[in-house]
């Protein structure tokens, strides 16, 4: 058993051994730290390639704030060794709907490279009711409305009135329904959604309304039969099943 005197030693040399690996550890983490701060590891310059519509500015102010500051008090944000890559990414993305796509790296140790892409109009979403409006905003092909949109002469873009897509396959599955439509000779100017599921499509000879209670390929079906019988026709209901509404001009 050891005596009162040699448990002190063994406590004083647990304490010495401690108070060194402590030390130790604190220079190596200071020393760490300090070689991190070096100017030649630090991010200086941000650059911004491939935008339109977002200003490089507000991309390049963004990411310095998303820089400023340290981990754990210690490790700068801004070392090219240690900056938030995917943070950055996910970041912007999400903070500028406008664009679709990023790409994050770095062109040397004091450059940051952002190259964006963003995305493409495809049709418009317009407020209001169907063809009363000139409120309109940008939607891309996943039905994302993503900006505002100036006044257009003619019809540029097909207007889409009343739900808005939540999910990608919402807008995907009636997109298709309308380009199969355009390949019957008929031009699409305009389609309202209506919350009861129906449709409501003007083209330049009239309109044609379904709902979508049924499939887009048995409505399709009966739209293709009835032009096949009838011509110059304004006015189609398809929401009754096999029995189709129709006015001619």
């Amino acid at each position: 058993m050891l005596s009162p005197k040699n448990v002190k030693k063994k406590r004083l040399k647990l304490i010495a051994k401690v108070s060194f690996v402590l030390f130790l550890l604190i220079i190596i983490v200071g020393g760490f730290s300090y070689s991190l701060k070096s100017p030649i590891l630090r991010i200086k310059n941000i650059e911004v390639i491939g935008n339109v519509s977002v200003s490089s500015k507000e991309i390049v102010d963004f990411v310095k704030s998303e820089l400023t500051g340290n981990y754990f008090f210690l490790f700068p944000k801004n070392n090219s060794l240690l900056y938030p890559r995917s943070f950055i990414h996910n970041s912007i993305l999400s903070s500028f709907i406008q664009l679709d796509n990023i790409d994050v790296r770095l062109k040397n140790l004091n450059t940051l490279e952002i190259n964006v892409s963003e995305r493409k109009p495809y049709v418009l979403w317009c407020a209001g009711e169907l063809m009363d409006t000139n409120e309109c905003y940008f939607m891309d092909k996943s039905g994302l409305i993503f900006a505002k949109a100036p006044s257009f002469s003619g019809n540029v873009f097909i207007q889409y009135y009343g739900k808005k897509y939540s999910e990608e396959n919402q807008f995907k599955e009636i997109d298709s329904f309308v380009q199969a439509i355009q390949k019957l000779d008929i031009l699409v100017i305009a389609v309202s959604v209506k919350d009861n599921g129906d449709f409501e499509i003007v083209s330049k000879t009239g309109k044609i309304i379904f709902n979508n209670k049924k499939s887009y390929d048995d409505i399709l079906t009966n739209l293709i039969a009835i032009l096949k019988e009838k011509k110059n026709i304004n006015y189609i209901d398809l929401r009754y099943g096999n029995k189709v509404y129709f006015k001619t001009q």
